[in-house]
């Protein structure tokens, strides 16, 4: 009898369109199936290309997954404040809102039943990266590594695989910006 504890954790990740919400997301599985996890993915978008609600919900494990949308997610990725009045009551009591400082304030969060972690994510990416639109890397890069979500080296390769032929060149930044975030001090 084998007394490995079970691995199960479900994410939203929502922000606005051009903020790289779904490649966070679809990034976030693609590493997981790199380390023999069960994943889904499930996003959702407005009509715009730009500007418009996006957010996609996560689940990963080492069993079959039931259901590909948790009802009450364990960990909230917060990008933009239309996304944390939408999603902010979603996330189960004792969970997590990891939300971008720089573009939502502290006294913007109202719930006190879960855990607040703030990263000034652009501020990072623009600072540390030299880009300031590779906020969505360095934020998943923090919560991979402060939820021990995937292999920071199935993050990396998994860059490669999901970022767009169009996008290849930006391969070395996005690298940068996650391993700035998985830098991060954690709290």
């Amino acid at each position: 009898m084998s007394s490995k504890k079970s691995f199960y954790i479900d994410l939203v990740f929502s922000g606005f369109g051009g903020q790289g919400i779904l490649i966070a997301g679809n990034l976030l599985c693609y590493s997981a199936l790199l380390d023999g996890r069960e994943v889904t993915f499930f996003p959702s978008y407005g009509v715009e290309m730009r500007g418009g609600a996006a957010n996609c919900y996560v689940v990963i494990s080492d069993r079959q997954i039931g259901s590909p949308i948790p009802s009450h997610p364990e960990i909230g990725m917060i990008m933009s404040l239309p996304a944390l009045k939408r999603f902010e009551n979603v996330i189960r009591s004792g969970g997590y809102l990891v939300i971008n400082s720089d573009i939502i304030s502290p006294e913007e969060v109202e719930r006190e039943d879960v855990n607040k972690i703030f990263i000034n994510a652009n501020s990072i990416s623009k600072d540390v990266v030299g880009n300031d639109r590779l906020a969505n890397m360095v934020m998943l890069g923090y919560i991979a590594k402060r939820f021990s979500v995937v292999k920071k080296d199935s993050l990396i390769s998994a860059i490669k695989e999901v970022v767009s032929e169009k996008h290849k060149k930006m391969i070395p930044l996005n690298e940068k910006a996650i391993l700035a975030g998985y830098n991060l001090k954690l709290t």
